[in-house]
């Protein structure tokens, strides 16, 4: 019966998240984003992960609606983009981590054993 229950709730989760609008961001990320390009594009690397991941910490909201089982969504908005309808605005500081690859070097570089 709480199994029932349980995959009931995750259908829905997973139906939102398919549902979903690919072409979104995590607005309140980019604004920290923003934030730090103005604050503190001269300051060391590691000052700029630092104080990114504060803001992120202080000001990201976590918006639970009815029924949700998993806390921690955020909240989701259209990424700028330049002229090229195709190509969002990218922050230099974060353009490239954990789902962002270094495509300029990857495409450019040798591949190293």
């Amino acid at each position: 019966m709480q199994k029932q229950w349980m995959e009931e709730r995750l259908d829905v989760f997973r139906d939102a998240i398919l549902k979903g609008n690919n072409e979104w961001c995590f607005t309140e990320r980019l604004k920290v984003q923003e934030r730090v390009e103005a604050e503190l594009s001269e300051a060391p690397i590691d000052e700029r992960y630092v104080k990114a991941l504060e803001w992120m910490l202080e000001d990201l909201s976590t918006p639970l609606a009815e029924g949700e089982v998993f806390a921690g969504r955020m909240v989701e908005g259209p990424w700028p983009r330049d002229d090229n309808p195709y190509h969002w605005v990218s922050k230099p500081f974060f353009s490239k981590g954990h789902t962002t690859l270094d495509w300029p070097s990857m495409l450019t570089e040798p591949l190293h054993a």
